[in-house]
């Protein structure tokens, strides 16, 4: 699952999990909204409070199945 915002990728890792496809599942989400509280550039060190959210969404899709983790550049 990538470049979709990472408020929005949990039900797509979700439904790849339970699709029991026999592959590993990823998700490489992106911050998404400037209101989704997780916006950074390349440019700057991303605020603290940004990557804990963002963290959060991870462990929820680590919780859920997916085994292969990052971000994309949105």
């Amino acid at each position: 699952v990538s470049c979709i915002a990472a408020s929005r990728t949990l039900p797509f890792v979700e439904a790849l999990v339970a699709a029991d496809l026999g592959v590993p599942v990823g998700a490489y989400a992106n911050g998404g909204s400037p209101e989704d509280g997780i916006v950074w550039t390349q440019s700057e060190d991303p605020p603290a409070e940004a990557v804990a959210r963002y963290v959060a969404h991870a462990r929820r899709w680590r919780a859920a199945g997916a085994t292969l983790i990052g971000t994309c550049c949105g």
